[in-house]
């Protein structure tokens, strides 16, 4: 059986002061690097990760699941 889970990006300085950053290429704050971190507690072991090209996402997938390379989509 094939699941899919989407989960969003860490956080960022704009969503912490609660703009709205759309397609701004943000990287993750600290907070947003050990919400991506935490992740790997889950010990979700997917097959594939997917993720957009911006650098939130990005790095969101490398830290969450560090043996995978996300496939930008």
């Amino acid at each position: 059986m094939t699941r899919l889970l989407f989960i969003r990006h860490g956080a960022t300085a704009g969503n912490l002061q609660r703009r709205y950053i759309g397609r701004t290429d943000q990287p993750l704050c600290p907070e947003g690097i050990a919400q991506a971190k935490a992740l790997t507690a889950l010990s979700l072991a997917p097959d594939r990760v997917f993720c957009s090209p911006l650098l939130r996402t990005r790095q969101t997938a490398q830290l969450a699941f560090p043996g995978l390379e996300p496939e930008i989509v």
